[in-house]
């Protein structure tokens, strides 16, 4: 284990390149410098790494957890919009049918009310004609029965 933290440490040796610009000079200084990296610092860069590489799993666990509650609930939310639609096409077709209904039974109780009147007048109509009809009848008979006895005494006066 520790041939292997010696060689990361030699790995990890980086050359750094710095390149500085003088704007006013018309040359670049270029300086090479080796940084040495102590045992302790690739320790921590390790579980640094680890712990960065454990976040990021759980991270992508959590994403997909996420997604996959998301496009639930995204479908859901669809099936409900559609529940919801078909519901307020209910409603409007309902409340239509409602109207139409109120409509129609105000065009009957109309219809109704002018056949009870028409009803009622040719109940008067037939009641005066009845009337007439026994005036006339009475008024017949006293003449059939004044008639009779006129022709009575006309056949009691001649015999």
């Amino acid at each position: 284990m520790i041939d292997d933290k010696a060689q990361i440490i030699e790995n990890l040796k980086v050359k750094i390149l710095l390149e500085e610009e003088d704007k006013g000079e018309e040359y670049n200084d270029k300086i090479d410098e080796e940084i040495e990296i102590k045992e302790e610092d690739v320790v921590e860069w390790s579980k640094l790494k680890r712990t960065i590489r454990d976040f990021i799993k759980k991270m992508k666990e959590n994403e997909k957890t996420i997604e996959e509650t998301l496009e639930e609930n995204i479908e859901e939310q669809v099936e409900l919009n559609k529940r919801k639609r078909n519901d307020e096409k209910n409603y409007g077709n309902e409340r239509e049918k409602v109207k139409r209904k109120k409509t129609e039974s105000k065009g009957f109780k109309k219809i109704l009310g002018e056949l009870r009147n028409e009803a009622y007048k040719m109940e008067i109509k037939e009641e005066n004609d009845k009337e007439r009809l026994s005036k006339r009848v009475l008024s017949m008979k006293r003449k059939t029965i004044k008639y009779c006895y006129e022709i009575g005494k006309d056949v009691t006066n001649k015999i």
